[in-house]
């Protein structure tokens, strides 16, 4: 019994360096997508989430190998165990070995919450500064001009979203 229980924890194990390499690599790639969004490389971008997405579908399938896995450690309920109950049916060796690696992997996965909220965040800062391009270039094609011959701004017409300008130029 022993036997299958190590052989069981070895897979397990495995499976969640394979899943360590993976988030890794994702980690890698959020960098990437990072620096592609600050200089707002939208092309190189598009290509780098595509293999991100590759990269989350491995993972995805990583994910129900590892299911499987603790089910088979610990039987039906463990579908939705926790770590904890797969190390306290593990012998001591399987369980340090597995221990190690999952903290390797909920360090990983903390990292990429903190990037993906810092490229959110570049996201939305992007697009909020697209709005605010167009409202103003919407504003000039309703004006003609925002400027008049001193080169002084005319007062912008309201409702055009321009309140946030500083009109005194």
């Amino acid at each position: 019994m022993e036997a299958l229980l190590v052989n069981a924890a070895e897979q397990l194990t495995a499976i969640m360096m394979e899943l360590v390499a993976e988030h890794e690599q994702l980690l890698h790639l959020g960098q990437q997508k990072k620096d592609l969004l600050v200089r707002n490389e939208i092309q190189k971008l598009r290509q780098l989430v595509e293999k991100e997405m590759e990269r989350v579908r491995q993972v995805e399938r990583l994910e129900l190998r590892r299911q499987r896995a603790v089910q088979r450690l610990l039987g039906e309920a463990g579908a939705d165990a926790g770590i904890q109950a797969v190390l306290a049916v593990l012998p001591q060796p399987e369980r340090e070995k597995l221990t190690v690696v999952a903290e390797r992997l909920r360090s990983l996965l903390e990292q990429l919450q903190q990037l993906n909220e810092q490229n959110r965040m570049l996201v939305e800062q992007g697009l909020a500064f697209v709005r605010a391009s167009m409202e103003l270039f919407a504003a000039a094609e309703q004006t003609g001009t925002l400027y008049n011959r001193e080169a002084k701004m005319d007062e912008p017409p309201s409702g055009t979203g321009l309140s946030w300008l500083d009109q005194k130029v």
